[in-house]
């Protein structure tokens, strides 16, 4: 394809110059529309919500944003999901019923071994 080529008649003086069509400011030449953004999975932070941190290599990131891009949830639902996952399912087979803690639907009683890992109980002394 061959540009137009550049003519004395196309040029305007400095103090002629004045744009091709007027326009109201504001106002764009071309359509715009914003579609609306799908409704987001949120859990709503409360009281019993924790926040955990996770880092990983960029390379597994990529891999986590395109599953959930491909199935259509945010990162943070299908980590949730694969968190569910593993402690319902993947878990209890390794732990061979040691802990009726990770039974699925049960809450950990002061009887377990791992209640307080990582963390201090508030009935035990510092």
């Amino acid at each position: 394809m061959k540009a137009a080529s550049l003519t004395a008649s196309l040029l305007a003086a400095r103090r002629n110059a004045a744009p091709s069509a007027a326009r109201p400011p504001g106002e764009t030449s071309g359509t715009v529309q914003f579609l609306p953004k799908p409704p987001r999975e949120r859990e709503r932070a409360g009281e019993d919500t924790i926040r955990v941190s996770l880092r990983m290599r960029s390379e597994r990131h990529l891999r986590l944003r395109l599953a959930a891009a491909h199935l259509g949830r945010s990162n943070h639902a299908l980590m949730l999901a694969a968190v569910d996952h593993y402690i319902d399912h993947i878990l209890p087979p390794l732990m061979a019923g040691h802990c009726a803690c990770l039974e699925r639907g049960r809450m950990p009683t002061g009887s377990c071994t791992a209640f307080g890992f990582g963390r201090t109980r508030p009935d035990q002394p510092q």
